[in-house]
């Protein structure tokens, strides 16, 4: 993508949350994209989202909130392979060099770990 050679990078990441409801559109604009479901234990989410004053009152809300933030991607997923990697999120914090190798190696991107730049600063490698 353009912005990616505009800073000098190799890939551009979006990581807008609520774009998981639009890519069956986003895959007629870039036919070749690759995304990346990252997904979060739903009792955890629920636990977080219930403290967000724009978030769901009760536990069972939450419960349908977390699922219709996740279905969209998992049935993508599923009618889209090889250009989707479901990633569970507690595996990024378990072990995050394998599970970035993981989901670089499904996605036909091995070696691009070299480029990440894992020194801390909030502004990645990769855009």
């Amino acid at each position: 993508m353009r912005h990616a050679e505009v800073d000098g990078k190799p890939f551009w990441v979006n990581k807008t949350p609520t774009y998981v409801t639009a890519l069956p559109f986003l895959k007629r604009v870039w036919p070749n994209m690759l995304f990346i479901h990252c997904v979060r234990d739903g009792r955890d989410v629920a636990a977080s989202v219930l403290t967000r004053p724009w978030g769901p009152k009760t536990w069972s809300e939450a419960g349908s909130w977390w699922r219709d933030q996740v279905s969209p991607g998992l049935d993508f997923a599923s009618t889209n392979p090889g250009q989707v990697v479901v990633l569970r999120y507690e595996d990024v914090l378990a072990e995050p060099t394998s599970a970035l190798d993981r989901v670089l190696s499904e996605l036909g991107l091995d070696g691009a770990a070299a480029t990440v730049d894992f020194s801390g600063s909030r502004r990645s490698s990769i855009h």
